[in-house]
């Protein structure tokens, strides 16, 4: 479920709900039910009209929120922290056992390397 609110201090300045709701996308009866729920989804890839992509559309996805919304939901699944913490110790791992190898190179009399730069040189 998505909640959008919009508000204004002053009630003359607003813009009337029906209004922001046909701006949104969120019309009850025609892209939400009568339940509120939204009709389009990731089943049914959010009504994404491709001919208005090639006339100039970026997304074919009517409404911003079920634009969000269908970029949220598409995402797949989001890495755990476990998973994110094994991945950045690893990295870690790799970098000191590169650098233990480069300290016992040097110890041995090899000249330290750096990677080549890729900035233009003069």
């Amino acid at each position: 479920m998505f909640y959008w609110v919009a508000w204004h201090a002053d009630p003359s300045k607003g813009i009337p709900q029906e209004e922001w709701r046909r701006f949104c996308a969120a019309t009850v009866g025609v892209d939400l039910d009568e339940n509120y729920r939204k009709k389009r989804n990731l089943e049914n890839r959010y009504l994404q009209d491709r001919e208005a992509m090639q006339r100039g559309d970026w997304t074919g996805i009517q409404g911003i929120p079920a634009q969000d919304m269908a970029m949220w939901e598409s995402m797949g699944r989001s890495p755990t922290a476990a998973r994110i913490i094994r991945l950045e110790r690893s990295r870690v791992a790799q970098f000191r056992r590169m650098m233990v190898a480069a300290a016992k190179k040097f110890q041995e009399g090899a000249r330290p390397s750096a990677p080549p730069s890729r900035a233009p040189r003069t």
